[in-house]
C-alpha cells in the first residue's frame, strides 16, 4: 500500500533502504520504507494504547520567560486499538486497527512593538523629551556645537 499510515501498533516489521536498492523499488533517491502490517492469528487478541503529553511538564521557553508571558497551552491525546483473529480457523485471518490524534497547540509570539514616532517619521526627540534614561556623553558635540550655533 503506498501512501497509507499504519498504527502504531498495526505494524510488525519494518526496513529503511538506503544507497543500492534493487530497480523494484523504482526511480528514488534518498530511501525507502518498508513495513508489514500484522496479521489476524488463530487466537483472538487485541490491545489499547494512549500517550499522552501536556504542558504541564514542559518548561516555558526563553523569550516567554523574557518578556512576562505564559507559557502556551499544548496538549496531544495519541490514542488507538489494534485487534486480530480468525474468521476460519487455519484458513481465513482478520486484523484492523484504529490510531486517532488529539491536539491542541497554543501560540503565544513575543513581540517588541515600537513608538509612533518612527511612524510619523519623527526619529529624534527634542532635549526637553528625554527620559530619565537619556544620559549625555561626556566631551560629545552635537552637530549645532560644530556649527558654531550654541
Amino acid at each position: 500500500m503506498l501512501g497509507v499510515s499504519l498504527g502504531v501498533d498495526a505494524i510488525q516489521e519494518f526496513s529503511v533502504l538506503t544507497g543500492n536498492y534493487s530497480a523494484e523499488y523504482g526511480k528514488t533517491s534518498g530511501g525507502v520504507v518498508n513495513a508489514i502490517s500484522k496479521t489476524g492469528t488463530n487466537a483472538f487478541h487485541g490491545d489499547l494504547y494512549e500517550f499522552l503529553r501536556n504542558n504541564k511538564l514542559d518548561a516555558n521557553d526563553f523569550f516567554l520567560n523574557a518578556s512576562g508571558q505564559a507559557r502556551p497551552a499544548y496538549r496531544r491525546n495519541q490514542f488507538g486499538a489494534a485487534a486480530g483473529g480468525p474468521i476460519r480457523k487455519d484458513r481465513t485471518f482478520i486484523f484492523g486497527d484504529y490510531e486517532g490524534i488529539r491536539q491542541t497547540q497554543g501560540v503565544a509570539i513575543p513581540a517588541v512593538v515600537p513608538s509612533t514616532r518612527p511612524a510619523w517619521g519623527t526619529w529624534r526627540t527634542h532635549p526637553r523629551e528625554r527620559g530619565p534614561g537619556h544620559h549625555q556623553v561626556p566631551g560629545a558635540v552635537s552637530s549645532r556645537q560644530r556649527a558654531g550655533q550654541r
